[in-house]
């Protein structure tokens, strides 16, 4: 294996990790051999009394650098040429109709979701979720897309022949709503489960069962006309006069989770008000990014959509392939897509 990665010019980077998740052993703590946070050894007890054997570590990340990944798409002429496809392309100005017209796009549409151009960027050594703790994990994919935003990378465009320097900037995340809650910091449970209402919710808990309950939540995002508020199927006797309320901005959101603590201070506590003002439970490590609260372009247009599908043990797909029929009435360029 190790050969093999070798041969493809992958990168990997290995950082020691603590085996219950709570830092990785690099930076400033490259040298710890105990966790400060939880205490717990770093490396595993060697048998016997030879010195040269190795300490070998409850954990390790393996990290797949992402600048030579981006550097061999400017290395071949048709990739590099696919690159450079939105400063060539023609748009109708004033406008917007994909976040392709928007500035911060480099692949055709119909490209950039297709395998080829995904890549693998890290490998977490744990076989349990690591929920909130995952911005632990992610600090080296940050500390990289800081150094590609700040100071770049000199490349070689082939398509043109001509050497500049690229920046980087992370343009969106896509993940389901379990996921959501572990990397935005607001957790997606309970009656202030939606991050889009958040504190302004109107769910509540059922008498009997103390379930969380959104019915008929969804009547103040309709249009305010009496005819799609009064029908019988959503109203139950009730006409909802209440307007949604604007979704908060980036820089709104910030000013929120400025005070907040990143996500392994908060491991053995809850943030104040937690429940009852808020449903925050760490503030997320992509806050860091310098460009994240004003990115220009919306996370709610037209992604591509895919569905997690896990095959079983007999061979067939443990969700069923009735799960992707949803899409069918949607876009061609919305299908998912089986892998």
């Amino acid at each position: 294996m190790k050969k093999l990665i070798k041969d493809l010019g992958l990168l990997v980077e290995k950082i020691g990790a603590c085996k219950n998740g709570c830092i990785l052993y690099w930076m400033d703590d490259i040298d710890l051999e105990y966790c400060k946070f939880c205490g717990d050894a770093r490396y595993k007890p060697t048998r016997g009394q030879d010195p040269r054997q190795k300490s070998s570590p409850y954990a390790v990340l393996r990290y797949l650098l992402l600048t030579p990944c981006l550097q061999r798409l400017y290395s071949l002429r048709a990739t590099a040429e696919h690159m450079t496809w939105h400063a060539t392309h023609q748009t109708k100005e004033g406008s917007m109709c994909h976040p392709s017209d928007a500035e911060a796009w480099n692949l055709p549409p119909g490209m950039c979701m297709s395998s080829e151009y995904m890549f693998l960027t890290m490998v977490i050594p744990d076989p349990s979720n690591p929920k909130r703790l995952t911005d632990v994990y992610l600090e080296s994919l940050i500390e990289e897309l800081l150094q590609l935003w700040y100071v770049g990378v000199r490349m070689y465009n082939h398509a043109m022949n001509n050497e500049f320097i690229m920046r980087v900037a992370l343009m969106w995340i896509m993940n389901g709503l379990p996921a959501y809650g572990m990397v935005s910091g607001w957790s997606n449970v309970g009656v202030m489960g939606c991050p889009v209402c958040m504190d302004d919710t109107r769910a509540f808990h059922l008498q009997y069962g103390r379930k969380a309950c959104y019915f008929d939540c969804h009547k103040q995002f309709l249009p305010e006309h009496p005819s799609q508020r009064n029908k019988k199927a959503f109203t139950k006797n009730h006409v909802e006069n209440k307007v949604a309320r604007p979704r908060l901005s980036g820089d709104q959101l910030l000013d929120w989770v400025a005070d907040f603590s990143p996500a392994i201070q908060m491991l053995f506590s809850l943030l104040e008000g937690y429940c009852s003002d808020h449903k925050w439970t760490k503030k997320n490590i992509f806050r860091d990014l310098p460009y994240w609260s004003w990115m220009n372009v919306d996370q709610t247009l037209c992604l591509k959509r895919s569905i997690p599908c896990r095959r079983s043990r007999r061979g067939g797909y443990a969700n069923g392939l009735r799960a992707f029929s949803f899409l069918m009435a949607t876009r061609l360029t919305l299908h998912a897509a089986l892998t």
